[in-house]
């Protein structure tokens, strides 16, 4: 028996490495795991396909319980991780310990990366334009349309990388920067449902269940991710 599963990127690794694996062992079920940023989820779903279980930006959930889509009872807050920046491996220091200083940071980084399609570059989208460096930003900014930031630090082709804590963390080798400054930062709240169409119900929320367990928030919190 497998169960599928559409999970966003911002819990990718302990899903993946622990969480998952431990289910298969205590169950026997076989997971079929694919993950994505939320907006490619929801245009996945949106086009016609289903799963048995969906992790995802609490906003999707909802607009997908909104639509029938998703069983409303088996609404499950799961965790939450920050927004933040890394950096290339070895090089300097750098400060966004305040809102000043985040600004600064941001305008001095020679380029920059952020994800088109995940929360996280939507949020960055909108935050620089509230601060007024939205164009002196995007003119040197690299826009994937999906996948880990990251990456791009150790390819040489970006100073900055912006996105989810936990996936930034996804990708060896990097050196954390931090989470934004508040009153600038943000968090990206998970949330899981079952699809109304599944044809194992029970096993998908066993799984959910699964994911509130001990194991899962260790796996959580050594990841970048705050369990709910």
């Amino acid at each position: 028996m497998t169960l599928a599963v559409m999970s966003t990127l911002g819990i990718m690794v302990p899903l993946r490495d622990s969480i998952g694996p431990d289910f298969e062992a205590a169950t026997g079920t076989a997971l079929d795991i694919s993950f994505d940023p939320t907006a490619v989820i929801l245009g996945r779903v949106n086009g016609g396909h289903r799963a048995d279980v969906v992790v995802a930006m609490d906003t999707a959930v909802d607009a997908l319980i909104a639509e029938g889509v998703l069983l409303a009872d088996t609404r499950t807050d799961v965790a939450r991780t920050a927004v933040g920046l890394a950096k290339p491996p070895g090089s300097p220091a750098i400060d966004i310990s305040t809102p000043e200083a985040f600004i600064r940071a941001l305008l001095d980084t020679p380029r920059l990366v952020i994800s088109e399609a995940g929360a996280s570059g939507i949020y960055f989208r909108e935050l620089i334009e509230r601060l007024g460096i939205r164009d002196a930003i995007m003119a040197k900014a690299l826009v994937i349309p999906k996948g880990l930031t990251a990456e791009k630090l150790l390819t040489g082709e970006a100073t900055l990388a912006v996105q989810q804590m936990s996936e930034l963390m996804a990708v060896p080798g990097i050196d954390m920067v931090g989470a934004f400054p508040q009153p600038l930062g943000t968090y990206a709240p998970f949330v899981a449902a079952v699809f109304a169409g599944s044809a194992q119900p029970e096993t998908a929320q066993n799984f959910i269940s699964h994911l509130l367990g001990e194991g899962a928030r260790r796996a959580f919190l050594a990841t970048g991710v705050e369990p709910a």
